[in-house]
């Protein structure tokens, strides 16, 4: 229980068809629902369109023509104060590491780094993206794939923290020195990452913040009966660490 009384109850999407999730939210007994990073095309988008159920989404801002309301990291501007950094130290042929195209916050982070990019008058290469699904291995495989380009890139941003970390890996098997060789980034600074080979530059996520103005956003609704829509976008913090330099060519 909260300290407001209220029992949280956790439904996963695994295994379950749209006809079932319903039933589970639409029970009569929840009075609110958190969503936390919804797919595009999710059967949660379709259900809020047909309940009058209180409800905030976290993990994505999305479109607000969809009727939510949402709070989340500003992951457009912080993508954008990454390559902005970046090319400040000199860096001028960085590559991308995509997350799902089904997420929103994938794709978000992407035009990020293609405004940034744009706006410096760099013309983004196909082959300077790769894509690697949010996790360690994707990651990986997508630096193999971003190692190969020519003449080298001499940065790298991965769209989370799991994609950095394969990066490096893949850096590590091919011999490429970081960061003398390949500047690497991240997102979201996930615990230990400051303890990776070499430490990881990434950008803080604030989770608790985005949790607290969710849940309170949701109370209010509840208490009120109010609908809100639109999206707050949370300011996270790059936090420089030893994986991200100037380039040496």
């Amino acid at each position: 229980f909260t300290p407001e009384g209220y029992h949280i109850k956790i439904i996963t999407l695994r295994d379950l068809n749209p006809r079932m999730l319903w039933a589970q939210i639409d029970d009569g007994t929840i009075d609110g629902a958190i969503l936390i990073a919804p797919l595009i095309g999710s059967p949660l988008l379709e259900w809020h369109e047909h309940t009058q159920l209180p409800c905030v989404v976290v993990g994505s801002a999305l479109p607000e023509s969809l009727g939510f309301y949402c709070v989340d990291s500003d992951s457009e501007g912080m993508i954008t104060e990454v390559v902005r950094w970046l090319i400040a130290l000199g860096h001028r042929r960085i590559g991308f590491v995509q997350g799902p195209a089904e997420q929103w916050s994938a794709r978000q982070r992407e035009r990020a780094y293609r405004r940034a990019m744009a706006a410096y008058g760099i013309d983004v290469r196909p082959e300077w993206l790769a894509r690697g699904f949010y996790t360690q291995e994707g990651g990986r495989l997508a630096a193999e794939q971003l190692l190969q380009v020519r003449p080298p890139l001499t940065a790298i941003v991965a769209s989370n923290d799991p994609m950095a970390l394969g990066v490096l890996e893949a850096c590590r098997q091919q011999g490429v020195c970081v960061p003398n060789d390949l500047s690497v980034v991240g997102f979201d600074d996930m615990p230990l990452v400051s303890l990776a080979n070499p430490p990881l530059t990434t950008v803080r996520n604030p989770i608790h913040e985005i949790g607290y103005h969710a849940a309170q956003a949701l109370l209010e609704q509840i208490s009120t009966g109010e609908v809100k829509r639109g999206n707050r976008l949370i300011r996270g913090e790059l936090v420089i660490r030893q994986s991200a330099a100037a380039p040496k060519r």
